[in-house]
């Protein structure tokens, strides 16, 4: 049985063999998730920082080479001590540097712990 082309139903499977979808069409207009990133002006980064702890908040400066604007910035540390680290763009989006500084805070309020944290960085242009 062959479906009309305006109205194509796909169920479940794998589509393999066609061109990347466009982003206007819905798509990355990539092949890769790191490209589909690029495209969509998603750019991602592993940093590691060391924090002093002690208090429920702590700032540091991360430099990258992504450019002076950026419209949203995210940092996230999975850390057994203090649950989960969440820094953000403490500036506020829209930096006007390479260095971003972000406010690291712990999800229930408590001391940030004191010693090195691996986050991921996610800035979306």
């Amino acid at each position: 049985m062959q479906q009309e082309a305006t109205a194509v139903n796909i169920s479940g499977g794998t589509v393999a063999g066609i061109t990347d979808i466009a982003i206007a069409d819905g798509g990355t207009g990539a092949s890769t998730a790191s490209a589909a990133r690029a495209n969509l002006g998603i750019n991602r980064f592993s940093h590691v920082e060391t924090l002093t702890g002690g208090a429920p908040t702590e700032t540091f400066t991360f430099t990258h080479s992504l450019g002076t604007v950026q419209d949203y910035v995210l940092a996230a540390c999975v850390d057994p001590a203090n649950s989960v680290l969440i820094a953000h763009d403490f500036a506020d989006a829209g930096n006007t540097t390479n260095a971003t500084v972000f406010e690291v805070a712990t999800t229930d309020g408590s001391n940030i712990s004191a010693g090195a944290r691996r986050f991921t960085i996610h800035f979306v242009q």
